[in-house]
This record gives C-alpha cells, structure tokens and sequence, in this order.
C-alpha cells in the first residue's frame, strides 16, 4: 500500500530539510518548494495528498496559497507550519482551507500525528503551540451563534470530549451516559450547526471563538472546546 505524499512549503532550507527528514519517517515526501507561485505549479502537477505550508513565503503568502488550493484543488488537504501562532493567525488559517495549524516550536512527533489525523479527515491544532486562545467571557457569544445555532450546555460538555479523540465508551463513563446518548447529541450538534463532520464542527467552534485550552494537559490533545457560555 503506497505512503500518502506530502510536498514541502518553506523557503528556509535548514528548516525545509528537517521537516523533510521526520515527515519521511511515515510519508512520501515529493520535494521542497520555496515559493507560493511554486507551490501552486507543483501541487497542480504532482498532486500530492497533503502540503505543509509555511504562512511566510517570498512571493505569494500562505494564506493566499491555501485558499487558491482549496479553490482549485480542493482534493489536497492543507496543514500549516508556521513561527506565528496567534489566535487570529490559527482562525484565519483554518478559514483559508487549513485542516491544521502547527508552531514549528513543536516536536516532530507533533508534526506526524497531526499528519495522521488531518489524513483521516479530522482537524489538528495543537493544544501547546496556542496557549494564548480561549473562550469568550461566561455569558458572551457572538450574535450570529447565540441567535442561530444554540447547543446545549450537555452538548458542549461532549463537544469538548468528542474534539480531545476520546471514544464514545469513555465520553459516556466520564459523563454518566449511555454511548448511544452520546452518539445522538453528536448527530444533533451536526444536524444543528448544519455540519458534515467532526472537523468542520471543529472549524465551527474555532472560528467562533468557543476554545479554551487552559484545561488542556495533553500534548497530542488536538482541539479542547469551552464550556463557558450559557446555552440560548
């Protein structure tokens, strides 16, 4: 069974070299590009499964590059490596077509399980690189959330364990709950935001502002959602 292709976005060497080297331990890497326009022309023609993309490059920037990939080769998934690890750096990122924010101060073990789990189609912002995001104040929710897409205080206490990778068993014994309860407020919460999955459900609460990783005590955690606002 062939190894997914990853393509390289960075244009300091040393660095490029060294993602080169962990990324090769799991994945076929097809090479190193240092440019955006260099990007875009490799990925059109190599089309590899995933790129790991620097925010900085010289001509076109990262965020640029991601949301032309998405528009016109929405097939390769886009996982962001980058110096910059803001909150607004990691929300804009995800709403440029990102399935995953990563520091470059983080271990390359880090680097390899957020490339497994954006291949399986989840989402992979890491818990150590961005301890600055957080929720909003108790009480406060963005209009557009508050007054259209209500979930309820049980729903956010799933959430939060369903984005930490633990199993329906395990949601269910910390919560008190029958596995199957769980499996419906997760279907409800996609039926009510009008999502399709885990990870857009992930980019929902990470574009609204629902984050909070002050709990968070896992490495390898990928997103912890806030409980810290009152239900509609």
């Amino acid at each position: 069974m062939s190894r997914p292709t990853v393509l390289i976005a960075d244009d300091h060497t040393l660095v490029a070299e060294g993602l080169q080297r962990i990324v090769e331990r799991e994945f076929q890497c097809l090479g190193i590009v240092s440019h955006g326009a260099a990007v875009l022309r490799t990925a059109e023609h190599l089309s590899p499964d995933l790129v790991l993309l620097d925010l900085s490059l010289p001509d076109i920037s990262g965020l640029e590059v991601a949301r032309r990939l998405r528009r016109d080769l929405s097939q390769i998934k886009i996982f962001i490596i980058s110096m910059m690890n803001t909150p607004d750096d990691v929300r804009h990122a995800l709403a440029a077509g990102a399935s995953g924010y990563l520091s470059k101060e983080c271990a390359g073990t880090q680097l390899l399980f957020g490339i497994r789990e954006i291949m399986r189609g989840g989402t992979y912002v890491s818990v150590a690189s961005f301890p600055g995001i957080r929720a909003e104040p108790p009480g406060v929710l963005r209009p557009s959330y508050a007054e259209s897409q209500p979930i309820t205080p049980r729903q956010r206490d799933v959430l939060e364990l369903v984005v930490r990778g633990l199993p329906a068993k395990t949601i269910a014994h910390e919560l008190s709950i029958s596995p199957k309860t769980v499996e419906f407020h997760k279907t409800t919460m996609l039926r009510t935001l009008a999502l399709r999955n885990t990870a857009e459900l992930i980019r929902f609460a990470v574009e609204n502002k629902l984050i909070d990783l002050s709990t968070a005590d896992d490495q390898q955690t990928r997103v912890a959602f806030s409980a810290g606002a009152n239900a509609a």
